[in-house]
């Protein structure tokens, strides 16, 4: 009857105003009916609704996604929506708004009556875009298909928009080859367009990466360089020592940490929607303007649940109650909206929002065919466990899927078992907490969280690796004490090998090591054969070792001393090797073998009879040196520190190498006794 009577006023206004002002009146009495969701069933109540707002802008982003597009993010689809150089009319809404959505557009194009690109955008996944154009010259529905394939499964809404007005501006062939192209590369090759956006697990991920390499590289590059340059130095390379490694150890942890910045530099976070305090109001305080013109409300986005009949039976069933009922129907009910998908938490706010007590009632969908209903009492004298057993068909329908949903139906038995009620306390529901914010999406620099524990892991397993295959190169040369020297022991050879394999530049700390070593080895092994050796082998052994200790701990403290010089350790295990020599051979032989004229450090060989053309203290060195076809005498040859420090040749050197050069092993031992004024007394 309401409905006959708003009819006839707008006629007779229409009579006196004139046929422009009767327009406008009817629309506004339109918009004011479909401001209370009353309005016909079908795709025409919604295109109404829509209608007069794009009348407002033309773009409008629904209030029941403000976590996913917030109405405040109108204004980028606007910027968009202006290249197409069109009029263009942009629907950002949820995904459940419309079952055609071509034939929605088609239906809000003659409610507005304006030519132009009419697009609707999946406001909360962000991956359909659907397009119609009327009256206007655009590949729209190419344009639509093409950003729908090309777009990965991360891009937000704006970035699908965003690449739909790209192509749109394309000619129509441009756009429908390029759709083909796009659905083939999806469904035949199954191909994936890349992630847009980084996240923070993934971030997490390259950090990791970034710090064992930044850990790891610099490490295993010293390691390299140091192992390369101490094989080396002997051999006239390695002129800056130790340095280079270094600096090139120093280079890569720049290098790879500033690649790592770099690249992460050039990732996205992915975008979190921002909405304010306004954007989170919005629909309940839509739903309550409409609440105060009626009980019922049925969301005027989405399809209809209730069609004319059933809503004005709803109606005047709940009007019929003593205690005031209101029903809010809202298919749109999920996580993107300002409740998270939680029903009490939409009632609580739409209580606070309207200010008044009552049974609030609310169907809520998730976007398909199925409504929860769920009873809210604020303030009516109701007992409350009677209330909330309204049953499990009220409260979630039909458990046949392919049964018809009823919800006037539910809502007419729901009635009826509120009148069953009995009264008591006032109602007054639980705290329904708050929504839980969404993630923070932004990216922490690449250069935090796990990139330092990786690093140091990194560095760690290195260092284990270097120290594991140190430790294997020394067992492998030998489990004995000797064994740590780098060049191949004279205590597991026979006189003449080590050769040239010797270093011509050894540190002291080496030198005092294996001096200390082969001392106590020379001296075990002579124990043992002493009583098998003849009388001038074993006084030729026993000088030896008489020298060598006589170099080495001159305190008698059975220790070497700490500030024995690099000529007296030198000359200590020369004097050590050449014993060890002198074991395996007869008195004569022992009397008559020499030192290496080119490193001493090689042992004591026999004396060779001079080659034409060579001089005579090339012709005196070992085996090993007499056969090496290349290289000067100096590069090779052991060098010591002389008076002032600088190494140089052992023959120019102060200690008692320099005397004994080229000359036989018994000399070395002559000069050691002098040295110390000690007579000969090894019987």
């Amino acid at each position: 009857m309401r409905r006959v009577v708003l009819v006839a006023a707008v006629l007779s206004l229409g009579v006196v105003l004139g046929p422009g002002q009767a327009a406008a009146t009817a629309a506004a009495a339109a918009s004011t009916e479909a401001l209370t969701g009353q309005e016909a069933d079908g795709p025409a109540r919604q295109a109404a609704w829509f209608a007069r707002r794009l009348r407002a802008g033309p773009v409008y982003v629904s209030d029941q996604i403000p976590f996913a597009q917030p109405r405040s993010a109108a204004p980028r689809f606007a910027a968009q929506a202006a290249r197409t150089g069109v009029p263009t009319y942009v629907l950002v809404v949820p995904f459940h708004t419309a079952l055609d959505a071509r034939e929605l557009l088609g239906a809000v194009h003659r409610e507005l009556g304006r030519r132009g690109l009419y697009v609707m955008v999946d406001g909360t996944s962000g991956d359909q875009v659907e397009a119609v154009a009327h009256g206007v010259s655009a590949p729209a529905e190419d344009a639509a298909r093409a950003a729908g394939w090309e777009m990965p499964s991360d891009a937000t809404a704006l970035d699908v928009f965003t690449r739909f007005v790209d192509i749109v501006g394309q000619s129509g062939a441009q756009a429908a080859a390029r759709a083909s192209e796009a659905e083939e590369e999806r469904l035949v090759d199954e191909k994936r367009p890349e992630p847009l956006y980084a996240t923070r697990e993934a971030r997490a991920v390259r950090s990791g990466v970034a710090g064992a390499l930044a850990g790891g590289v610099p490490l295993l590059v010293l390691a390299v360089g140091c192992t390369v340059y101490r094989r080396h130095r002997g051999h006239g390379r390695g002129i800056l020592g130790y340095g280079v490694p270094l600096v090139c150890a120093i280079g890569a942890a720049v290098l790879v940490h500033s690649a790592a910045v770099a690249t992460a530099q050039g990732e996205k976070a992915v975008p979190s929607a921002r909405p304010t305090a306004h954007d989170l109001q919005l629909r309940a305080d839509r739903v309550a303007e409409g609440l105060r013109r009626a009980p019922v409300y049925q969301d005027p986005e989405s399809p209809a649940a209730l069609d004319g009949s059933q809503l004005s039976a709803v109606r005047e069933r709940l009007s019929a109650l003593e205690v005031p009922a209101r029903l809010v129907v809202l298919p749109a009910l999920a996580d993107e909206d300002e409740s998270g998908g939680d029903a009490d938490l939409f009632l609580h706010r739409l209580h606070a929002t309207l200010g008044e007590d009552g049974l609030y009632l609310l169907a809520g969908g998730d976007g398909f065919d199925g409504f929860e209903v769920t009873v809210a009492n604020y303030g009516v004298k109701l007992a409350a466990e009677e209330l909330d057993d309204y049953g499990d068909w009220i409260r979630y329908g039909p458990e046949d899927s392919d049964e018809e949903p009823a919800l006037g139906r539910r809502i007419t038995v729901l009635a009826r078992h509120v009148e069953d009620v009995p009264q008591g306390p006032q109602g007054s529901p639980e705290d329904a907490g708050r929504v839980d914010r969404p993630e923070d999406t932004s990216l922490q620099p690449v250069d935090s969280g796990a990139y330092r524990p990786a690093a140091g892991g990194a560095a760690g397993l290195v260092l284990a690796g270097w120290g594991t295959l140190a430790a294997r190169r020394r067992r492998r040369e030998g489990g004995r004490l000797t064994g740590a020297l780098l060049w191949v022991p004279a205590a597991r050879a026979v006189p003449e090998a080590g050769g040239r394999h010797a270093p011509a530049r050894p540190r002291r700390r080496r030198l005092r090591r294996a001096a200390g070593r082969e001392l106590e080895e020379l001296a075990a092994a002579f124990a043992a054969a002493e009583a098998r050796l003849d009388k001038a082998v074993r006084g030729h052994v026993w000088a030896c070792l008489d020298a060598a200790v006589l170099l080495l701990d001159r305190q008698c403290d059975g220790r070497i001393d700490a500030d024995a010089d690099m000529g007296d350790l030198a000359a200590a295990l020369v004097l050590v090797r050449a014993g060890r020599a002198a074991l395996g051979t007869s008195g004569r032989e022992a009397a008559r073998r020499r030192l290496c004229s080119v490193n001493p450090l090689h042992g004591t060989h026999e004396p060779a009879p001079r080659a034409a053309g060579r001089s005579a203290e090339r012709a005196a060195g070992c085996a090993a040196c007499r056969a090496a076809a290349t290289g000067s005498e100096r590069a090779r040859g052991l060098l010591l520190p002389g008076t002032d420090g600088v190494p140089v040749p052992y023959r120019e050197s102060p200690g008692p190498l320099g005397r004994a050069a080229t000359s036989e092993d018994r000399r070395l031992v002559q000069h050691v006794r002098e040295r110390f004024h000690v007579s000969d007394v090894s019987g």
